[in-house]
């Protein structure tokens, strides 16, 4: 099976989408050609398309970010120490008012908007 570099988002959507239709020897070829080693014996059939089609779009178009990375190494040596992490995203205002909701309704209170989510605690 030939490999080729994509010119177009399209044909890299096609090769991917390609993939589901590919028989297992096809994707286990594709799997050591392209992580150089042995699939793993037991991984099924959808998480070996998903790992496939994931490094046919990281070499057509560039990794993780280095920001992702530094946090995804970090996540790492905190789960391999055995500490607690917190990783939270940045809350826009609709999340604060959803979480404000949510509290709230647990309380049985009504919900008076942003400034009153925030002084709600669960």
């Amino acid at each position: 099976m030939k490999h080729t570099v994509f010119s177009t988002t399209a044909a890299l959507a096609h090769e991917i989408a390609a993939l589901r239709q590919a028989p297992p020897a096809d994707l286990k070829e594709r799997w050591r050609a392209l992580y150089c080693s042995e699939p793993p014996r037991r991984i099924s059939r959808d998480l070996l398309v998903r790992a496939v089609a994931y490094r046919i779009q990281e070499k057509a178009l560039g990794g993780l970010k280095p920001a992702t990375r530094r946090l995804l190494a970090k996540v790492t040596a905190a789960a391999s120490a055995h500490r607690p992490m917190r990783v939270a995203p940045p809350l826009g205002r609709a999340a604060i008012y959803e979480i404000g909701l949510l509290q709230r309704a647990r309380q049985g209170r009504p919900f008076r908007g942003i400034r009153a989510a925030g002084n709600v605690r669960a």
